[in-house]
């Protein structure tokens, strides 16, 4: 996707964080907003790279994560 290799330690690093975000937001709702919210802008950086590679077919798994953290945001907020 163009993404340099130095990038990748930290870039799961992130996604590694959000998903503990998420875990530890189930009793502190403020860490799983902030989780949700960090995970939303990584997967639109991971579709922004996709859409830039012009690489459709592998597009789907990053749209979908992001669906579903868009889905635990809006759940969580509404609560």
């Amino acid at each position: 996707m163009g993404v340099p290799d130095t990038w990748l330690p930290w870039l799961a690093g992130a996604l590694l964080a959000g998903a503990a975000g998420l875990i530890v937001g189930l009793w502190w709702g403020h860490i799983g907003i902030a989780a949700a919210i960090g995970l939303i802008a990584y997967f639109l950086g991971a579709i922004g790279f996709h859409v830039r590679a012009t690489d459709w077919k592998n597009l789907v798994a990053p749209l979908a994560m992001m669906a579903l953290s868009v889905a635990v945001l809006v759940l969580v907020l509404s609560m």
